[in-house]
């Protein structure tokens, strides 16, 4: 689960915020794990947030809440590699498949 991953610590305005920016849902192939359960899970882990990147698949944040952020985010797969990319409003337009 997401609570046994690294996370990295956030400072804001003094306040630090627990994150995991890297997380597949079942939207990936390598995961069977709802949006909703990660959500359910990483609160239960302490988390603050984190960021759904799944494999070539752009899912939409749910609509905002003020206890836990979840940052829309997508893994592309390119030649040299794969690539993290946060902050979507929208899938990129790369022609790439699950």
């Amino acid at each position: 689960t997401c609570a046994r991953r690294s996370t990295k610590r956030i400072r804001l305005y003094g306040d630090t915020m627990k994150f995991d920016m890297h997380i597949h849902t079942d939207a990936s192939v390598d995961s069977g794990a709802s949006l909703e359960r990660m959500i359910r899970a990483a609160r239960a882990a302490g988390l603050d947030g984190f960021a759904p990147a799944n494999h070539n698949v752009f899912v939409p944040p749910p609509p905002p809440q003020a206890d836990f952020l979840v940052i829309p985010a997508c893994e592309y797969s390119t030649d040299a590699g794969h690539m993290l990319v946060y902050f979507l409003t929208a899938p990129l337009d790369t022609g790439l498949t699950r």
